[in-house]
């Protein structure tokens, strides 16, 4: 039986994307901590990626809990980061044409 729990927040950031819109991208890492009746400590990790605009938002569990869902989770991130600096790229490659 769970008798005690704490929520605590280990990273928190929400930035707009301009001054003109609701384009925006948010991200938090949270942890959870019961103590059971035992006086046993459990700690339960876990997080939010989302981005979103005024028509729609796109959201991503952050998994923390074993060593496989960190795993997965910064291989997840590895493919988005991969992905929007290649998109980054063309777009500064088109904006450099002569």
């Amino acid at each position: 039986m769970m008798v005690f729990g704490k929520n605590k927040t280990l990273y928190r950031k929400k930035k707009w994307l301009n001054s003109t819109s609701t384009a925006y991208i948010y991200a938090d890492i949270t942890t959870d901590t019961y103590t059971n009746s035992k006086h046993k400590v459990t700690k339960y990790h876990y997080g939010t990626l989302k981005m979103g605009d005024c028509y729609r938002i796109v959201s991503f569990d952050i998994e923390l809990e074993t060593v496989n869902e960190r795993k997965a989770t910064i291989k997840k991130l590895d493919i988005i980061i991969d992905e929007v600096l290649a998109l980054r790229n063309k777009i500064v490659d088109i904006h450099n044409e002569k």
